[in-house]
């Protein structure tokens, strides 16, 4: 986790594990719903590990699955000696050298510090080459905003390169206020996770409406997205609901 971590800071991967599993929360379907997002596994493997009964009925069997149905990248560690080439990791190539497992560097923490940063390099590149699995949000979108103080609805333009969105609205006419454009940008991870800044311009800027940082996901059909928004204002800071759905191409 240590060397992923300046990875997860800029946004370039982002990770999911069971450690993340809230208190009181049905933890099996956490398990399933995660699996089903990914768009990269990680399997640090030991003889532990392949000896688990539960990981081999409710892990490592959905993930092979999902490999072959629906091209999820399979990354393995090599983290003790195991019979490996026994399962069916055997058709899966190792991010490390099987034979030179990361605890027989135990001895040298440098040399396995190094052997981490390159486990480390061969996720985010599997991460960057899942990009085109990243849903296209292109296009004109409804603006839906939830909560105080006002609830409008307005137009959203949003283009989309890669993983980076940005985005330019108006609430001017909802809002009776002759100048109150707005703009965003924001980076998309495969698991539907969009994370960013949002920011107003014209009038409402003038007047201390800053904008301030925004998270949410995707929902499945890709028809809407659910966001949780943070507006800092000289007032002070509140949140809102925003809401994005695909506008309906206009009947002819």
């Amino acid at each position: 986790m240590t060397h992923l971590t300046p990875l997860i800071r800029s946004q370039e991967i982002s990770i999911w594990h069971d450690g993340q599993i809230q208190p009181g929360a049905e933890w099996r379907r956490e398990i399933e719903n995660a699996l089903k997002r990914s768009a990269v596994a990680v399997l640090l493997v030991s003889p532990a590990f392949l000896a688990s009964q539960f990981i081999a009925e409710n892990e490592f069997a959905p993930i092979l699955a999902n490999a072959k149905e629906a091209g999820v990248k399979v990354l393995w560690v090599a983290v003790s000696a195991s019979l490996y080439d026994m399962t069916a990791l055997r058709d899966y190539q190792a991010v490390n050298n099987p034979s030179r497992p990361l605890d027989s560097y135990i001895r040298s923490p440098y040399k396995l510090a190094s052997e981490l940063v390159q486990i480390a390099k061969e996720i985010h590149r599997a991460y960057a080459l899942v990009e085109t699995s990243i849903p296209n949000l292109s296009g004109i979108w409804q603006d839906i905003n939830l909560g105080q103080p006002y609830d409008r609805e307005a137009e959203l333009t949003i283009t989309q390169e890669g993983e980076t969105l940005s985005g330019k609205g108006d609430t001017s006419a909802e809002q009776g206020i002759p100048d109150s454009p707005y703009a965003f940008k924001a980076r998309l991870s495969p698991d539907g996770i969009l994370r960013g800044d949002w920011w107003t311009t014209g009038q409402r800027q003038r007047e201390g409406a800053a904008g301030g940082p925004f998270e949410g996901k995707i929902t499945e059909n890709g028809g809407e997205v659910r966001l949780r928004r943070t507006t800092r204002t000289k007032y002070g800071t509140g949140l809102s609901d925003w809401v994005w759905r695909k506008k309906p191409p206009v009947a002819d």
